[in-house]
């Protein structure tokens, strides 16, 4: 899963990567016309521009889609592991991968969708802020998620030991309690 999802991502950079050339093509090969008027050079150009807006909000848009088909078909199959082996230990350990994965995708595409949208609004400087700001965005997030998971861990641990302990206190040997055997 998480090659496909590192192949999702990369097809979507390729993509973003082709886009701009493209468009740094075209407007080179307007500039270049000499049989253009200069209004008509405008025009074209905003015109290339706005096809290569298109064309990185389509990008965006398949990337989120594979993913989601993806994480879809993941989540399918594993979902009939124990039903197939019989062995729910398995199904968990497979689970927990798909989780991690899952994290990673949650944590990586909210970057990369940033970067798109920063691009459509401000070119590199606009991609380096917004997948800057979606990187502090999903970092905070899951370390508030892994931080609540530890709390509750720790918690749960404390009151089984507290619990152990009580009943290991209330059966201590004793006289009065008649745990004493005499042979």
């Amino acid at each position: 899963m998480s090659v496909i999802t590192l192949l999702i991502a990369g097809v979507g950079l390729a993509g973003l990567t082709f886009s701009k050339k493209k468009l740094k093509e075209e407007i080179r090969a307007i500039d270049a016309d000499p049989n253009l008027k200069e209004d008509v050079k405008t025009a074209a150009k905003k015109n290339a521009r706005e096809n290569s807006v298109a064309a990185k909000q389509m990008v965006a848009v398949i990337v989120s889609t594979a993913g989601q088909i993806a994480n879809t078909f993941v989540s399918y199959h594993l979902g009939g592991l124990s039903l197939n082996n019989g062995d729910s230990d398995y199904k968990d350990r497979a689970d927990r991968q798909n989780e991690v994965v899952n994290e990673f995708a949650s944590f990586i595409m909210p970057v990369i969708n940033a970067g798109v949208t920063g691009s459509l609004i401000g070119g590199l400087a606009g991609a380096g802020v917004g997948a800057s700001l979606a990187l502090v965005n999903s970092g905070v997030t899951l370390g508030a998620k892994y931080a609540s998971r530890r709390r509750e861990y720790d918690y749960t641990m404390f009151s089984l030991d507290s619990s152990m302990n009580i009943s290991q206190e209330r059966s201590g040997i004793n006289i009065t309690n008649g745990r004493t055997r005499m042979r």
